[in-house]
């Protein structure tokens, strides 16, 4: 008898559900550190260090359950293995898609707070997030911590087992619409939706974590060092809460990497054995 995979939709929706009470059980813990301990606990490096208790305490709790199910090794079953591409094409393909992708879905979100204002609460949660002198604690968390935890729950381990259980196509739907409710605010996730389908391509394609992690991180990291560098762009790493469009020669700049990026990486994988994870 073939056991199926693990996780399905019921499997990817309670993990998630897992996740999230864990986050908001620990962001009120770190809210009581910071009155006992010191500020480290409210700070990107603390919230880095409990984004990683989150997830790590979900993926282990996965696993637990998948071991009987997925004979593969733990590399395999996360996807982190070589990626099947042609490295060129598929890093500076990445980077592009990652950079114009940051204006395209910037755009959408924009619209998205047009229709429901960001609140008050969540202007300050983005306002801590990107501090407006450079710090290492919001590399570490926006660039490192965010994008290893995410794509190795939702494109590695969430993606494996809905791609052999439901096939790639109902796989890339479903993870890339648990991953944007994870967000669980609109503005974040209709990009975060969006972005998914990238992301899962990268990994479906590529057979390799590895490239979605860097697409992710560098999504992130781009409207930051802008704005560290003196580059604030209206609509895309404005103040939170700003309901400006992004500029027409910055939008259009964003369509023409966004175009390129995908066209590099879609080249990265000709003549490259399609297999999925």
């Amino acid at each position: 008898m073939m056991l199926k995979s693990f996780p399905g939709i019921t499997g990817i929706l309670v993990l998630t559900a897992i996740l999230l009470l864990l986050q908001t059980f620990l962001g009120r813990l770190a809210l009581v550190l910071v009155r006992t301990s010191g500020d480290f606990w409210g700070s990107n490096w603390g919230a880095g260090f409990f984004t990683l208790i989150a997830f790590g305490l979900t993926l282990s709790l996965g696993l637990s359950f998948s071991k009987n199910r997925n004979p593969e090794k733990l590399t395999t079953l996360l996807a982190f293995q070589p990626a099947r591409a042609r490295f060129a094409f598929l890093f500076w393909g990445i980077v592009l898609a990652a950079f114009g992708g940051g204006f395209v879905l910037g755009e959408i979100s924009d619209v998205v707070s047009h229709i429901w204002p960001i609140s008050l609460s969540y202007q300050e949660v983005f306002k801590r997030l990107v501090p407006a002198q450079p710090q290492l604690g919001t590399v570490f968390l926006l660039g490192i911590v965010a994008p290893l935890t995410e794509e190795t729950l939702f494109r590695g381990f969430f993606f494996h087992g809905t791609s052999r259980r439901y096939g790639p196509g109902p796989a890339v739907f479903l993870t890339s619409a648990v991953f944007a409710l994870a967000h669980m605010n609109p503005w974040q996730a209709s990009a975060a939706f969006l972005a998914g389908f990238y992301l899962s391509w990268l990994v479906q394609r590529s057979g390799s974590l590895f490239p979605s992690i860097l697409a992710h991180g560098l999504y992130n990291l781009f409207p930051v060092l802008l704005a560290w560098s003196g580059q604030i762009i209206g609509g895309y790493n404005d103040l939170p809460g700003q309901t400006s469009n992004e500029p027409l020669p910055w939008m259009f700049l964003g369509l023409i990497s966004l175009f390129f990026g995908l066209f590099l990486t879609s080249k990265s994988f000709h003549g490259v054995s399609d297999k999925s994870t």
